[in-house]
């Protein structure tokens, strides 16, 4: 039952259908576009979601980043244990990294302001009340868990805009 539950939910699940609510989430907080290519779901010995094609563009329409092959893998062994892990695999990822006259680096201008994307904090006004704080805590499973980034035949080019200089 399990080995047919493997092979028939990558066919029913269509993990694609989430892309466009991905990417435009990703975009509301950078200073840039996200574009991701097609979604497919393999549930053989982990869950692996394998991507054709990531583009990262700054916000004057540069690229960043360009991949044409990226998976995101999730072992079941990991979930089991309750120390999950996340990897990110990008095959042949091409990275184009600037770094401006003003000393500032294109990859460092992609995260908009903390203070940009949460809208209209202040609304004691007249009441002259002190805003609550609320604590959020950190799920035990999260503290157990692993983040990783494998990027294979990767090609870096780097711009000194200021010195001329380029990798």
């Amino acid at each position: 039952l399990l080995v047919v539950a493997i092979v028939v939910l990558p066919f029913v699940i269509n993990v694609d259908k989430y892309r466009p609510m991905i990417v435009s989430k990703a975009n509301e907080f950078i200073n840039g576009k996200l574009e991701i290519g097609k979604m497919d779901l393999s549930l053989w010995g982990k869950i692996k979601v394998k991507i054709d094609g990531v583009s990262l563009k700054d916000s004057a329409g540069k690229s960043v980043l360009e991949v044409k092959d990226a998976s995101v893998v999730i072992p079941v062994s990991g979930i089991l244990s309750g120390s999950p892990e996340l990897a990110l695999e990008l095959s042949s990822p091409q990275l184009n990294i600037v770094k401006f006259k003003n000393g500032k680096m294109n990859v460092m201008s992609l995260m908009k302001d903390s203070g940009s994307t949460a809208g209209g904090a202040e609304s004691n006004g007249a009441s002259g009340a002190a805003p609550s704080k609320t604590e959020a805590g950190v799920p035990a499973i999260a503290l157990k868990s692993r983040l990783t980034f494998l990027l294979e035949h990767a090609k870096l080019a780097y711009k000194d805009e200021l010195s001329g200089d380029a990798y």
